[in-house]
């Protein structure tokens, strides 16, 4: 079974993380951590795939300019 990375799913990670909660459901789905270690490791890996999504999805701050100087 796939888990889809969102940003929704980093804010209840997040937000059970914030209240001491290793127990929750999000989206119909329990999941259950073990430790607060294993919530911080899954929390870094949707970081990291959210932010690879959006620089992906970014222009990598590349700008082309055209320069003419008036001259026909």
């Amino acid at each position: 079974m796939s888990v889809a990375v969102t940003q929704a799913r980093l804010d209840a990670l997040e937000e059970a993380i914030a209240t001491g909660v290793s127990e929750f459901t999000f989206d119909g789905q329990a999941t259950k951590y073990r430790s607060l270690d294993e919530m911080y490791r899954a929390r870094d890996f949707l970081l990291e795939k959210i932010k690879g999504a959006s620089v992906a999805n970014a222009d990598n701050g590349v700008w082309f300019s055209d320069h003419d100087k008036g001259y026909s």
